[in-house]
């Protein structure tokens, strides 16, 4: 679990755990509509091919719906947890 910000006390805590792609996303950008923001992160993570081939190689494929949570994991370690 990742705290979220520490010097916020009404923020919850990031929960690294399996996520849908489009749940995940929306958490990154809540202002875009769930597909919109699910490419922003496709969009973003691509941007850097040797972690895009890390993931591919912890089993992401570009069709699955979900992240696992070691993916999750990854992305949170890279990008930092959502806001």
């Amino acid at each position: 679990m990742i705290k979220k910000q520490d010097n916020d006390p009404l923020c919850t805590p990031f929960l690294v755990q399996r996520y849908g792609k489009k749940e995940l996303a929306n958490q990154y950008f809540p202002n875009s509509s769930p597909g919109r923001a699910r490419d922003h992160v496709r969009d973003w993570l691509k941007k850097d091919p040797e972690f895009y081939d890390r993931l591919l190689r912890m089993g992401l494929s570009p069709h699955a719906q979900e992240w696992t949570a070691a993916q999750v994991q990854a992305i949170v370690n890279k990008i930092g947890p959502p806001y």
